[in-house]
């Protein structure tokens, strides 16, 4: 494994902790985040904020592995010419 991958799966450990505990903040701390929950969408139980926040911080995960998912670690371009240069040095007996 190299350090570049390893620094990316410790990267994507942290941003999954990053949102979680953000999220959790928002839930615990926030006052305005309350009143907006209580004012435009009418939840005044706990429990119920709760759901939303977890929800939303589920949703916010989803999304982040949709992007991993859908966005290539390479250019198309740059697997085009790594190709090449692995077919021209097998080629070339190397």
């Amino acid at each position: 494994m190299s350090i570049g991958q390893s620094w990316l799966n410790y990267l994507e450990i942290v941003t999954g902790i990053v949102t979680v505990t953000n999220t959790f903040l928002l839930f615990f701390v926030s006052q305005s985040f309350k009143d907006f929950l209580n004012q435009n969408l009418g939840v005044t139980e706990r429990y119920r904020q709760l759901w939303l926040v977890l929800g939303c911080e589920h949703a916010i995960l989803i999304f982040l592995l949709f992007l991993k998912a859908v966005i290539p670690d390479f250019p198309r371009q740059i697997l085009k010419i790594k190709e090449k240069t692995l077919k021209n040095l097998h080629e070339s007996g190397i």
